[in-house]
């Protein structure tokens, strides 16, 4: 994902360098992300799991 944003020319760097003054701003839409990408991830491990059930492989666990 970075290297697919770097290459768009959209500047990556860790929340740790984030000013305090735009911390705030930024948090937000790091709790929405991370929402979406839990959601996200359960539904394809609902897909995985319908389909080890048929096929006798391991069932993964939601996040």
């Amino acid at each position: 994902m970075k290297k697919g944003l770097v290459a768009r020319g959209v500047d990556v760097f860790p929340y740790s360098k984030v000013a305090k003054k735009l911390a705030s701003q930024v948090q937000p839409l790091l709790d929405v992300a991370i929402i979406q990408a839990t959601e996200n991830f359960n539904g394809k491990v609902d897909i995985w799991n319908e389909w080890a059930k048929a096929n006798n492989e391991e069932i993964l666990l939601k996040k």
